[in-house]
């Protein structure tokens, strides 16, 4: 997240800023402006420089080339949020951004914020092994009510409390997951165990009792009822015979397809690989040096920007069933 508040004759002027990184969704959060103004953000990427006077209070210190990426009209607290997602291919090694704030009523005026000028960091960047203690702000927990997320000892814990639909991942249901956004191509890995609530040694009853990663189309159209686009590669328990195994599944326009293939534990390495319309899932035993393919999927008109993360669902009930992910990274 990238803050940047007005700096130009007004109170309360700070900068916040926290790195921007490939394939992430900065958030500019501009604050001090005019009530009823027109604040207009421009992003750079040459950097910023000393500057020119405009009419008014404004300065403007970006050089081109630039573009005039959004504008909004400033509620009565003064504060705005600018959403600026960075597609994973993105090649320029820093980016710049400024506000432009145009007020219309007589006499109009013109003021501007602070210039900012920030690296881009690379997607790994992204990666979370969970030692602060809680889940950073880029994570949010999707369906809360379905169970409990933590951090405990460097390590995300989900632990699913309801079971069957509609609190699990099929069809046009949906479980817990703990999820963040991000724009263009990725592969995102995972250190995953899966086990009974009781006894981490134990995989969980048998019951399709699963945790891994997921990759969601997020958008308005995809969240209708019979329009639900996602994938996910777990581990955990599968039906009877199937004490411990791998699953893939897809779900296109709410219809799920799936296959789950035995292991001997579940304590695995999961990784999900999203290529424009492709998404591959694959596993391993931890450590490996090898990665097995499981599934290639295709899901036409996937949008750029999808959430991806962690989820653990069961199909029975109790759910009795805890995932425990040591980490998730990500890469080009």
């Amino acid at each position: 997240m990238v803050s940047i508040a007005l700096a130009a004759a007004m109170p309360a002027q700070t900068l916040a800023v926290e790195a921007f990184a490939r394939g992430a969704t900065a958030s500019l959060d501009y604050s001090g402006g005019a009530p009823g103004s027109v604040a207009v953000l421009v992003l750079g990427f040459a950097g910023a420089g000393l500057g020119f006077p405009l009419d008014g209070d404004a300065g403007f210190e970006l050089f081109d080339p630039l573009v005039i990426w959004s504008f909004a009209l400033v509620p009565a607290n003064g504060v705005l949020s600018f959403p600026v997602p960075l597609p994973t291919d993105l090649t320029i090694p820093q980016l710049s951004a400024q506000v432009i704030e145009i007020t219309f009523a007589e006499p109009w005026d013109w003021r501007s914020s602070n210039a900012l000028t920030e690296a881009i960091a690379p997607l790994a960047a992204l990666s979370d092994d969970f030692a602060t203690g809680g889940l950073g702000e880029a994570w949010s927990v999707l369906h809360p009510g379905l169970g409990s997320v933590s951090v405990q000892g460097g390590e995300l814990v989900l632990a699913p409390v309801a079971g069957g639909l509609p609190g699990m991942w099929f069809e046009d249901g949906e479980g817990l997951a703990v999820v963040r956004t991000l724009t263009g191509d990725f592969e995102v890995t995972c250190e995953v165990l899966v086990h009974a609530p009781a006894d981490q040694t134990s995989p969980p009853a048998i019951g399709y009792r699963l945790g891994g990663l997921m990759i969601r189309d997020n958008s308005v159209a995809a969240a209708a009822s019979g329009a639900h686009e996602w994938c996910h590669v777990a581990t955990g328990s599968g039906g009877v015979g199937q004490p411990a195994g791998v699953e893939w599944k897809q779900t296109h326009a709410s219809s799920s397809s799936w296959g789950l293939m035995p292991v001997a534990s579940t304590h695995r390495e999961l990784r999900l690989v999203r290529s424009g319309d492709g998404v591959t899932a694959w596993h391993r035993d931890v450590g490996a040096a090898t990665w097995i393919l499981l599934a290639s999927y295709v899901f036409a008109d996937l949008p750029a920007t999808v959430e991806v993360g962690a989820m653990s669902y069961a199909n029975a009930a109790p759910a009795e069933v805890v995932a425990r992910f040591a980490r998730i990274d990500f890469a080009d």
